[in-house]
């Protein structure tokens, strides 16, 4: 991740810890469904949910993206995608200025 990358997801962690919406879906509900997105999209098998989504800017694109960070409201883990819901890695929202 380039450090320009890792701007927009600070950005995007501020704005989740400030509960300040940006996007057309942030705070929404994320449908955490293996038909989101595309064929290939992964579901969260993390046993808990419901589950906020928030976009992270994607630097010389467009509209939303595709990159998001998927937040477990019962237990605060959240979730970094960088291909709409292909991949997902764990994050540490408190480990973020």
């Amino acid at each position: 991740m380039t450090p320009r990358d890792m701007r927009e997801v600070q950005k995007t962690v501020d704005r989740i810890k400030s509960n300040s919406p940006q996007y057309s879906n942030d705070a929404t509900t994320f449908s955490n469904s293996h038909t989101i997105g595309n064929p290939n999209s992964q579901r969260l098998d993390t046993g808990s949910g419901p589950y906020q989504e928030w976009t992270v800017k994607t630097p010389d694109v467009g509209g939303n993206g595709a990159r998001r960070i998927v937040v477990d409201k019962k237990t605060g883990r959240a979730y970094y995608t960088h291909d709409h819901y292909d991949s997902f890695i764990e994050i540490d929202l408190q480990g973020w200025n």
